[in-house]
């Protein structure tokens, strides 16, 4: 099956929780989102907010990594609900801005409206647009990776 190319939209707080624990979880842990990943797929995340209505806005992509050959489980996110989420690994990056990047993704066809795209929790897009975003995060493995699937 051909690798998948993901963008997850969540706060930064929520992102850095599945950083540090090894995971990835989209659409508030909705066990379908989870599930249309599969092993070795590609994810980014963009978070509009550092917070869940705090935090001030980011608008960045703040994560980089792939999904672990692993079953989606559900785990708890507190407040007594459950979430699903799969076994990730996250590759060193640096945040980059949407803004410069605006012009150079092809899901993007108004700049002035790009935000429109973002309300989504999860969206698949191109192996070309995500170069463009693991380029402007300087992720190196990431970048590796879409050079090893081209031989």
């Amino acid at each position: 099956m051909p690798r998948g190319y993901w963008i997850g939209v969540a706060a930064r707080q929520h992102v850095m929780m599945g950083v540090r624990d090894g995971y990835c979880m989209f659409a508030h842990g909705d066990h379908r989102a989870v599930e249309k990943l599969g092993a070795g797929d590609l994810f980014t995340y963009y978070a509009p907010m550092g917070g869940m209505g705090t935090g001030g806005q980011i608008r960045a992509f703040v994560a980089i990594g792939t999904v672990l050959d692993v079953a989606p489980e559900a785990k708890p996110m507190g407040n007594s609900m459950m979430g699903w989420q799969r076994g990730a690994r996250y590759f060193e990056a640096e945040d980059a801005s949407i803004y410069p990047l605006l012009g150079h993704l092809s899901f993007i066809k108004d700049a002035q409206h790009w935000g429109i795209h973002f309300r989504k929790s999860l969206f698949k897009v191109s192996e070309a647009d995500f170069r463009v975003i693991a380029e402007a995060m300087n992720a190196a493995p990431a970048i590796a990776l879409l050079e090893d699937a081209k031989t």
